[in-house]
């Protein structure tokens, strides 16, 4: 069985944010098996808030501007020819018209409390 690889985005500051993907971890093989990088071929943007701008399916388009201390759970596989048996993705995240000085944190999430619990490591 493999889980759908959904993303957190903790936002500390009001700002637009842009995620895009470029390539994922594929297995396709039995628990435990070793996972491949499978690039792409072209970038696909996944998320942007900002009004008028578009994403691969229209999923998670203009969704406006996110506050501080906000969090957007964003599903990625299924998505931009990202399979279901993906296990990771290499993602890039660009905070865009910061209205004050942040930061942003992506993180995996999944269960029903995972938005709430801000990874203890982080590159801030």
């Amino acid at each position: 069985m493999h889980m759908r690889v959904t993303l957190s985005v903790l936002v500390v500051a009001f700002a637009s944010l842009a995620v895009g993907a470029v390539a994922v971890g594929a297995s396709g093989s039995p628990a435990g098996a070793a996972t491949s990088y499978v690039p792409l071929g072209k970038p696909a943007r996944l998320l942007d808030t900002r009004p008028g701008q578009k994403t691969v399916d229209g999923e998670s388009a203009a969704v406006g501007l996110r506050r501080a201390g906000s969090v957007y759970r964003l599903q990625v596989t299924g998505r931009a020819n990202i399979g279901a048996d993906a296990t990771a993705v290499v993602i890039n995240a660009t905070v865009t018209e910061p209205k004050e000085a942040g930061f942003a944190t992506v993180y995996p999430c999944g269960g029903a409390d995972a938005e709430r619990v801000e990874p203890e490591l982080s590159g801030r």
